[in-house]
């Protein structure tokens, strides 16, 4: 389980991408109290897929705690994203209201389907504490929730 910073700044990409780079299996998914991952893997890789987290984390982020438990775990296939969980009533941060980044500025500048949309925002920017109105954060859990993406956003999205 990491705590900390960890809900609506890019984590669950970051731990996917990671966890490929790693051929590890298993899933990340957000819950109440934070983010958990669930991998098939060696104590060897565990640790080198630790420190990685740790070192490259989303710019935003701010791991506060990193609780590794070994357990019994079904043989994964691949690794995913998973539905995120209500399992506690201790909360986890939301990340502060954050200025458009410079990526973001670009893509509205010169992406033909996102050039000059106002509401240009990425898992490194953009509004999150303004806009949740439940945990675990998820954009149905926002004020998003009633806004349909075009196809190529939820696309781009998923």
């Amino acid at each position: 389980m990491i705590r900390g910073l960890v809900q609506g700044v890019g984590f669950r990409p970051f731990i996917y991408r990671t966890a490929i780079r790693y051929g590890l299996r298993g899933e990340v998914d957000n819950r109440t109290d934070g983010v958990c991952i669930l991998v098939n893997t060696d104590k060897s890789t565990l640790e080198k897929f630790c420190n990685d987290i740790i070192s490259n984390a989303p710019p935003v982020a701010n791991i506060r705690s990193l609780d590794i438990r070994s357990s019994m775990l079904p043989e994964f296939c691949s690794f995913t994203i998973a539905p995120s969980r209500v399992n506690d009533d201790y909360l986890t941060e939301i990340s502060p209201d954050i200025a458009v980044c410079s990526d973001c500025l670009s893509d509205m500048k010169n992406d033909p389907h996102l050039k000059g949309y106002p509401l240009v925002n990425c898992t490194s920017c953009g509004p999150r504490f303004s806009i949740t109105e439940e945990l675990p954060y998820d954009r149905h859990n926002t004020s998003m929730r009633g806004f349909r993406m075009c196809p190529e956003c939820e696309a781009r999205y998923n």
